[in-house]
């Protein structure tokens, strides 16, 4: 398993890396420019064999690559004979060297545009958005959407998966949906997407109706025989509609995630005004998203002794059914300097207590640090034939604009919020989201594969010494003041970009080993 996961990681990294490259090294060969090295990784050389006046090499640590110019060293470059410097990258002009630079951003966003057009112009999947429950901030919107509605565009544009979402503008005003053989149509006004996303995702999700009894996993059903292919969503819609008492019935869960056998581990009985959450809880039967799946480190909810797989069963002396309902009742006691809760752990009741009194929230919600185990059913998908050349074309032009729009503006962001730091993902967070994406399907891979090339191409470009666009800055200011730039400005400022580079990259990691362990 480990092995396959690093092989899937070397093979979508790998061509990201290489592109980038093979646009500096390119446009080197192109301004006549001698190419010494073009590397991919960093480290002891693996392989290597020589052609072209080129040594190609493989190196051991696959986090990046490198292509080494003669005559690239701007303390150096004086010291190279007269007849050598025709191909010296330092004598080229600043228009060159700019294209060499600029080079390798440059062929990340043109591998990102052939993906995006590899993946329209084949056979591929389309998403069926389907409406689980009508939350309300949803229902505030668009109050006469209910469940079973199907999105069919968003801004009158046909939705095909959430990678559409780029081309959806930053504020949403119309939302178009099927029920049945009609097509109605909500006007939300002016939403902006930051708002949208989250209540549209909360809408669409439906999940497995899992419950958690003395540390066992149980599948409900309306019926005699195992459903697995049922929401919790579709259980409760199917409830509204049948005449009571009814019977639910409750399968043991085995490890694959499936119901272990068609006869039921318990039956029970429920009559009209009975609620269904309470009558589970009284028989020790808790919904699985009431179990904690992580605990953030130094969060109130980790400094109140909160621990992974605890079950959230009280709330300031009152019941706790439903995740949902408890993350609504907690903003009520956030004022509050304690707030007690209560989980079971390990099938025993423990009484906890939230220390809120250093929290100054005003507007602010209050955020305890902890994920829950929300067990969802997976996406919905029909096959959608290859699209036309030209609208393929098109389609890829304008999700790759759109994208690095997006991915400008949310780094943009990032770097204004007060933990930017916590946020940044390294190798191992894009080696998880590779495995899972080769593991649903090529096109999510291929997407993926895109979106991180263009990420790739807009962090290079951002002006910080020792990437691009550190290089392209100092080419500006060497062309406005029409000299080179003084030695010693640009050591420092490799050495202090060199730093930040580090500063970044052990941050990265500590962010990944930390939501590992």
């Amino acid at each position: 398993m480990f092995i396959e996961k690093v092989g899937i990681f070397l093979l979508f990294l790998g061509p990201l890396i290489f592109f980038h490259e093979l646009g500096h090294y390119l446009l080197a060969k192109f301004a006549k420019v001698k190419v010494e090295t073009f590397s991919i990784g960093f480290g002891p050389k693996l392989f290597k064999f020589r052609k072209w006046g080129t040594e190609f090499t493989i190196s051991l640590i696959p986090l990046g690559g490198y292509v080494k110019m003669f005559g690239d060293s701007p303390e150096t470059f004086r010291e190279i004979p007269h007849d050598q410097r025709h191909q010296a990258y330092q004598y080229k002009t600043i228009m060159q060297r700019f294209w060499i630079v600029f080079a390798g951003p440059l062929f990340n966003v043109l591998l990102a545009f052939f993906l995006f057009f590899w993946i329209f112009s084949s056979p591929g999947d389309l998403q069926i958005l389907s409406i689980s429950q009508n939350t309300k901030t949803m229902a505030s919107w668009c109050p006469d959407l209910k469940s079973g509605d199907v999105i069919k565009s968003i801004n009158d544009k046909d939705f095909t998966g959430f990678d559409d979402m780029n081309s959806w503008g930053w504020n949403i005003n119309s939302l178009k949906y099927q029920r049945g053989e009609n097509t109605l149509e909500c006007k939300l006004g002016q939403v902006e997407i930051q708002k949208f996303l989250p209540a549209l995702l909360e809408s669409v999700h439906h999940t497995r109706p899992v419950f958690i009894k003395n540390q066992a996993e149980y599948v409900l059903s309306l019926d005699k025989v195992k459903n697995d292919n049922q929401s919790f969503e579709n259980i409760l819609e199917k409830m509204s509609a049948v005449t009571f008492p009814i019977n639910l019935y409750l399968y043991a869960q085995a490890n694959s995630g499936s119901a272990s056998n068609s006869t039921p581990s318990e039956i029970v009985s429920l009559n009209s005004g009975e609620d269904l959450f309470e009558k589970l809880s009284k028989l020790n039967y808790f919904q699985k998203n009431l179990s904690i799946q992580q605990v953030m480190p130094n969060s109130l909810a980790a400094k109140a002794g909160i621990l992974k797989n605890d079950i959230l069963v009280g709330l300031e002396g009152k019941a706790i059914l439903v995740f949902d309902d408890f993350k609504t009742k907690l903003q009520e006691y956030k004022s509050n300097e304690f707030i007690k809760l209560s989980v079971i752990r390990n099938l025993n009741r423990i009484e906890l207590v939230i220390d809120n009194r250093n929290n100054n929230l005003k507007e602010k919600p209050l955020l305890l640090g902890i994920m829950s185990s929300a067990d969802y059913m997976p996406p919905l998908f029909v096959k959608r034939d290859p699209y036309p050349f030209v609208e393929a074309f098109n389609r890829s032009l304008t999700q790759t604009a759109n994208g690095i729009t997006t991915i400008a503006m949310g780094l943009i962001n990032l770097f204004k919020t007060s933990n930017a730091l916590e946020m940044v993902g390294g190798p191992i967070t894009i080696a998880k989201a590779a495995s899972d994406s080769w593991n649903h399907s090529m096109e999510y891979f291929l997407r993926l594969m895109a979106l991180i090339s263009l990420n790739l191409a807009v962090i290079n470009l951002f002006p910080l010494p020792v990437l691009d666009g550190g290089h392209i800055l100092f080419l500006g200011i060497e062309a406005i003041i029409r000299r080179r730039v003084p030695m010693k400005i640009l050591e420092w400022s490799y050495r202090v970009g060199f730093a930040m580079i580090l500063f970044l990259l052990f941050t990265a990691l500590y962010n990944d080993f930390r939501s590992i362990f």
